[in-house]
């Protein structure tokens, strides 16, 4: 009787074993899967961890060291309804002036960056810049701000190169985009526009780039040869050549004056500064505008010497050029952005005075 008691037991015991093995099986899985905001805040935590070491190791220690982060102070309010995040890169170059050396960081001319923070990627420390020299985004896209001095023996400033690249040279670029520093490397030049340098980049669909704007674009020889401000879909990046950073530079020493002149068929109709560019160009007959030519969509295609290839003027007589003038500072009284015009007869070939908007 115990022996036929005790094989029931066994019996009960391997029939039931597999159903306890299962159901602690989904028990555990159940305990152990996460949920998907979990994973997705793990695998961020993760990609800024390797981002983080990827700074400080495999990176080239130049340009980890030259090239910083530019953004938003938290109680300033966001100029569009969904920016809240929006950074930019920078980087920091040296000047000797006059027998003296200036220690500068650069970065495109954001609008929305007025009074950014300057973020120490090696420490995390924020501090407040201030620009003290813009040009027009749609011209010499550069902002100019001095190094904070305690941030001025901490990283190592780049050289400017002593002049723009050629078509087929072989660039890099560095800045911060896609939650970490990144490097892009073959970026050939592809074509010069009178504005503006075209390279090639290659660049993974799934990449952000929001925040790339801002960063250092090099030769061979690690020489700044311009700013990155821009890239496309068509694997195209815009740079702006390193002559706008000493145009830039030479405004700054010159009271916020660096003028260019600007042509008509041959003509000179007057200067624009690097804090203006024309807007709009309006082809006239008598009271009737016959075309309208708005420049910001084709600002890198902007010959200042041969403006007559902008638009037809066939029958006109006047064009009206509508010039655009941003702050050169943050510390001038009037930050606010004007806009003046200045009429050429072409009957008569005379040109008016600056009238303002």
């Amino acid at each position: 009787m115990n022996k036929l008691v005790f094989l029931f037991f066994i019996a009960l015991l391997f029939v039931a074993y597999p159903a306890q093995a299962q159901w602690q099986r989904v028990a555990l899985r159940g305990l152990k899967k996460p949920s998907v905001k979990m994973i997705t805040t793990r695998t961020l935590a993760m990609q800024r961890a390797i981002n983080q070491t990827a700074r400080k190791t495999s990176l080239p220690n130049q340009l980890s060291q030259s090239t910083l982060i530019l953004k938003l102070p938290q109680d300033k309010p966001c100029p569009f309804y969904d920016c809240c995040d929006i950074n930019a890169s920078a980087f920091i170059f040296e000047e000797n002036y006059k027998g003296k050396t200036y220690l500068w960081g650069a970065t495109a001319s954001h609008y929305f960056l007025q009074k950014p923070l300057l973020e120490n990627t090696q420490t995390g420390e924020e501090f407040p810049v201030q620009i003290v020299a813009k040009g027009h985004h749609g011209r010499n896209d550069i902002s100019l701000f001095p190094i904070p001095a305690p941030l001025q023996n901490q990283f190592k400033p780049l050289k400017l190169a002593n002049h723009s690249p050629k078509k087929g040279e072989a660039l890099h670029s560095a800045g911060y985009f896609d939650d970490g520093f990144q490097v892009e490397k073959d970026r050939t030049v592809t074509d010069i526009l009178p504005t503006r340098i075209l390279t090639s980049l290659v660049v993974e669909d799934k990449l952000a780039r929001e925040g790339a704007c801002g960063g250092p674009v090099l030769n061979k020889k690690e020489e700044i040869v311009g700013m990155h401000v821009g890239s496309s879909n068509k694997q195209i990046g815009f740079v702006v050549p390193v002559e706008y950073i000493y145009e830039i530079l030479q405004a700054y020493h010159n009271h916020g004056k660096a003028l260019r002149p600007f042509y008509f068929n041959g003509r000179k109709l007057g200067n624009i500064n690097v804090n203006e560019y024309i807007h709009a160009i309006e082809v006239w007959q008598g009271e009737k505008q016959l075309h309208n030519f708005i420049a910001y969509p084709r600002r890198a295609y902007i010959d200042y010497e041969h403006l007559e290839k902008l638009v037809d003027y066939q029958n006109a007589d006047k064009i009206v050029f509508v010039i655009e003038r941003v702050p050169f500072s943050v510390t001038e009284e009037d930050q606010h952005l004007h806009q003046f015009k200045i009429t050429y007869n072409l009957r008569t070939l005379q040109v008016s005075e600056r009238e303002r908007l």
